[in-house]
C-alpha cells in the first residue's frame, strides 16, 4: 500500500508571505486558507477568544464585501483555535483570482469597526450560551482545564469563556492586529487547478506587495497537569452523559508520535477500533466512541494529547467508564497483537484520499498541520511512516496510556452518575 498525496509547491512572495500551492487539475473549484500563529493559547485568560473575534472581523469586513463574494460565487469562513487562526475562501476557478483580490483586501486594509467587533462578541456570546447546554462542549472543556497547569492558555477553550469574551472591545482587536497579523507570522495554502487559475500572478498581484512588520509570536508548549483528575460537570436530569478522557503525554520524537498515533487510531480511530466495539456493538452503552491524536511540532519534540470522546445512556455510565477504563488498561499493558497496528496503519492511509478530495479539504489537509508548526511535507512523511510502524514500537508506545495517568471527565447528573464514579475505584469531583 502506497499513501497518494497531492504534490504542493512552497514558496515566499515578495513581501513575506509564505505559500504552499497544491496543484489540482481540471478542478472546477479552487480554495486558499489563510493562516495566522497567533490562536486562543496566547490570548490570556482575560481576553481569551481575542485572536477569533480578529479573524471572524476580518473575514466579514463590509456588505460590500459579501456582495462582491456572492457575485464571484465565492464562500468565506473563519475560525481559530489554541494554536492558530485562519480565514478560508472558495470560489469557481474562473473566479478565483478576484476572490483572491477581495481577501487581501480584507487582510490588509482591515475596517476592524468598533460597531463590528461588538456585533461579533455578542454573537459569540450567544454561541458560548448555547454550548453551555451541550453536554459534550462542557466535557470538553472541563477535560482541557483539568489536564492543563492553571493559567496554561491550552486549559481554556479554544474560544474563550463568557467573561473574556464579554469584556473584549475594537481596540484590543486592532492591537492585535497591529502587533501580530502580518506575513511574517501567516502561510496562505492554495489548492486548485494552478493553470487554469493563473495561480502565481493572481497571488502576487494581491499578497505580493503585503509588507509590515509586526513582532514575532512566540508559541509556548501545553503544560500539563498532574495529577490525574476525575471530574463531574453536573447536568441535572441528563438522559445520557458525556465523557472526555485522556492526558497530555510528555514530549515525543516523531518516531515515538507516529506509533502514538497508530496505537490511538486502535483505541477508538475508526469503526472496528476497540472502544467502538466495545462501547457500542458488544455492550450496547453508547452509538460510537472516537479517539484521536493533537499534535504539535517544537523544536524539542512533538507535544501530543490523547482524546477519547464517547456518550452513554445515564444509567450505564458507571458500567461504560470501568469497561473504558479495563480496555485502556490490557491496552497499556501490551495487549497489541501483531496485525492489529497494520489494520490501524491501512485504515489511516486509507481515509487520506476521503479527507482530500475537494479544493477546500485539500487546504485544510495541508493547513491544519502547518498551523501546528509542521513543514508542508510534514502529512506525506506523517503516512510513510505509519505504514512502515513496527508493532513492537507501538506495545512501547502504548505504556503511555496507563489508566492511572489519564484524567476523565463526565457532564452528566451528578446526583445518579458521582456515586457511580465512586463504585468504579475513581475519585470524582463534582462542578457546576
Amino acid at each position: 500500500m502506497k499513501a497518494h498525496v497531492p504534490d504542493f509547491k512552497e514558496g515566499t512572495l515578495p513581501g513575506g508571505l509564505r505559500t504552499v500551492l497544491v496543484d489540482l487539475p481540471d478542478r472546477g473549484m479552487a480554495a486558499a486558507q489563510l493562516s495566522f500563529r497567533f490562536g486562543t493559547a496566547g490570548d490570556g485568560p482575560e481576553l481569551a477568544g481575542l485572536s477569533r473575534v480578529l479573524v471572524q472581523a476580518l473575514a466579514t469586513p463590509s456588505d460590500r464585501f459579501a456582495v462582491d463574494l456572492e457575485r464571484c460565487g465565492g464562500r468565506i469562513t473563519a475560525t481559530g483555535d489554541h494554536d492558530a487562526c485562519s480565514i478560508t475562501v472558495s470560489a469557481p476557478a474562473g473566479r478565483f483570482p478576484q476572490v483572491l483580490d477581495l481577501l487581501a483586501e480584507a487582510v490588509i486594509e482591515p475596517r476592524l469597526a468598533p460597531d463590528d467587533v461588538d456585533r461579533l462578541v455578542a454573537r459569540r456570546g450567544a454561541q458560548l450560551a448555547r454550548e453551555r447546554a451541550d453536554p459534550p462542549t462542557r466535557a470538553m472543556d472541563a477535560f482541557l482545564a483539568a489536564a492543563h497547569a492553571p493559567g496554561c492558555g491550552y486549559g481554556l477553550p479554544a474560544g474563550g469563556t463568557a467573561g473574556s469574551v464579554a469584556g473584549l472591545r475594537a481596540e484590543a482587536v486592532r492591537a492585535l492586529y497591529d502587533r501580530s497579523a502580518g506575513p511574517a507570522n501567516a502561510c496562505l495554502v492554495v489548492a486548485g487547478d494552478l493553470r487554469r487559475s493563473a495561480m502565481e500572478h493572481a497571488l502576487d498581484n494581491s499578497f505580493g506587495g503585503w509588507s509590515r512588520d509586526v513582532e514575532p509570536v512566540r508559541r509556548r508548549a501545553p503544560e500539563p497537569a498532574a495529577p490525574a483528575r476525575t471530574v463531574v460537570v453536573d447536568v441535572p436530569r441528563a438522559v445520557q452523559t458525556a465523557i472526555v478522557y485522556g492526558r497530555s503525554v510528555p514530549l515525543l520524537d516523531t518516531a515515538g508520535r507516529i506509533a502514538l498515533e497508530v496505537v490511538v487510531h486502535c483505541l477508538g480511530g475508526w469503526f472496528g477500533s476497540r472502544l467502538n466495539l466495545l462501547l457500542r456493538e458488544r455492550k450496547g452503552y453508547s452509538y460510537g466512541a472516537h479517539a484521536w491524536l493533537v499534535s504539535r511540532s517544537w523544536q524539542a519534540g512533538h507535544s501530543c494529547q490523547v482524546l477519547v470522546q464517547t456518550s452513554v445512556r445515564t444509567p450505564s455510565t458507571g458500567a461504560a467508564v470501568e469497561e473504558m477504563v479495563a480496555e485502556v488498561d490490557r491496552l497499556s499493558g501490551g495487549d497489541l497483537a501483531d496485525g492489529e497496528p497494520a489494520s490501524a496503519a491501512e485504515s489511516i492511509v486509507q481515509a487520506q484520499p476521503i479527507q482530500a478530495q475537494t479544493p477546500q479539504q485539500v487546504v485544510e489537509w495541508y493547513g491544519r498541520p502547518i498551523r501546528r508548526g509542521y513543514p508542508p511535507d510534514f502529512p506525506r512523511r506523517r503516512l510513510d511512516a505509519v505504514l512502515g510502524l513496527d508493532p513492537a514500537a507501538a506495545r512501547e508506545t502504548a505504556r503511555l496510556l496507563r489508566p492511572a495517568e489519564l484524567h476523565l471527565v463526565a457532564a452528566g447528573d451528578a446526583e445518579v452518575i458521582e456515586p457511580m464514579l465512586r463504585g468504579a475505584g475513581l475519585a470524582p469531583e463534582v462542578v457546576a
